[in-house]
């Protein structure tokens, strides 16, 4: 008995493969009825031969341009994946396909089978240049690596990966460039940093060796990393244990500097305090010294030693402020007469030899020096300013008489 279609409850004819009211196919009735909810599927019995295996076609010839459009389609979609992994999006490529599946989508298969081939071809052309152009990069830089003494790959390694490109084998050489890419990018970002570790531990190396602050065993370890580097042909590995050494010397600085740059600008507080707040002298070093602090609360550890180092040498100009006191003590009464009269024994000698030789004021002058000085190494200063003020008189009545 033939069976009812799912979908409409014809009758279904015993050889249809079709529902002749809705066009339902005879073979899909069982999944239709348990899709649509009913209580049971229809019987076995009930179901037409037809109902129960799909009715065989004989497959149609596949046409040759349809067959080349397929061909080609594959062969694109290989080298836009190509050219999206050497950088590139293939923006181009991948309109021309959009486009050809429509010219397809029309029946235009002649035009859709031509614009495939040619955005194949294109997007092969394209993966060569770009597959060239990276390698020429990744040699360039592993060149560049290999004149800092960094090992890198022989020039023999490009020349293979670019002939298995060429042979066809385009995917596996993608995939070294790839490879050998990340791991010289790696290579340059740890040498950069090893680099920039270097450089930081130099300058707070100097910075401590300019406060006295000097350590024979940070000088032995960055030796033996410097000793380590000038080896030929340094892997990632040599470079992995100089970066450990360099960060443990780096830390030792910027640990222990803080803390001498601190107890030395204590100990400089302390003495800059004992000059006193008016003490002229001592305003460079007071201005040095909030420098410095300055800089070490804000962790510029370098610049606080450059100002600490310019710091230590004004303070040593400055003296000890015992000295700096004894210095500004007033002379005794008897003291200042003394410089005072040594000043006036200088400034009338250089006018007595200004007097004619042999000339009776000249001979006067003498006798008045040799008293003033006598009487000097005496301590006598009473006599000596009398005779200093006679010998000013004669000389000043020659003159007059002189110019007269």
């Amino acid at each position: 008995m033939p069976g009812e279609c799912a979908i409409c409850e014809s009758t279904l004819g015993p050889e249809s493969p079709h529902c002749g009211s809705c066009g339902f196919p005879v073979a899909l009735t069982s999944a239709a009825v348990f899709a649509l909810g009913r209580d049971e599927p229809l019987e076995e019995s009930e179901s037409t031969p037809a109902a129960s295996a799909a009715p065989t076609f004989a497959e149609a010839p596949v046409p040759p341009e349809r067959a080349s459009l397929e061909q080609f389609a594959e062969s694109l979609r290989g080298w836009v994946e190509l050219l999206k992994e050497l950088g590139t999006e293939a923006r181009e490529q991948v309109g021309e396909v959009r486009q050809a599946a429509l010219l397809d989508a029309e029946g235009r298969s002649g035009e859709a089978l031509q614009l495939i081939r040619n955005a194949a071809t294109s997007a092969a052309d394209l993966a060569g240049e770009l597959f060239a152009r990276r390698l020429l990069e990744l040699e360039e830089r592993t060149q560049g690596l290999s004149a800092q003494g960094l090992a890198a790959e022989t020039p023999e390694a490009f020349v293979r990966l670019r002939a298995e490109f060429d042979d066809g084998r385009a995917r596996d050489a993608v995939s070294t460039l790839r490879a050998e890419d990340i791991r010289l990018r790696e290579l340059e970002s740890s040498w950069r940093e090893l680099k920039s570790l270097l450089r930081q531990i130099d300058e707070l190396r100097g910075s401590a060796q300019s406060i006295g602050q000097a350590s024979s065993r940070v000088d032995e370890e960055l030796a033996q990393v410097r000793e380590l580097l000038a080896r030929n042909q340094v892997g990632a590995a040599e470079i992995q244990e100089a970066h450990t050494v360099a960060a443990r010397l780096l830390l030792f600085f910027q640990e222990a500097l803080p803390l001498q740059l601190q107890e030395q600008l204590d100990q400089h507080a302390d003495r800059l305090s004992r000059f006193g707040v008016e003490h002229p002298p001592s305003q460079k070093a007071r201005q040095l010294h909030a420098e410095s602090s300055r800089h070490l609360r804000h962790g510029r550890l370098a610049e606080s030693a450059l100002r600490l180092a310019e710091l230590n040498r004004a303070i040593a100009d400055l003296g000890s402020p015992e000295q700096e006191k004894a210095a500004r003590r007033p002379a005794a009464p008897g003291e200042q007469q003394l410089a005072s009269l040594l000043v006036k024994a200088r400034h009338l000698a250089g006018r007595v030899r200004h007097l004619p030789p042999g000339s009776p004021v000249a001979e006067e002058a003498a006798t008045e020096i040799r008293e003033a000085t006598e009487s000097l190494r005496a301590r006598r200063l009473d006599d000596a300013e009398r005779a200093l003020t006679r010998l000013m008189h004669s000389i000043e009545l020659y003159e007059q008489k002189k110019e007269a």
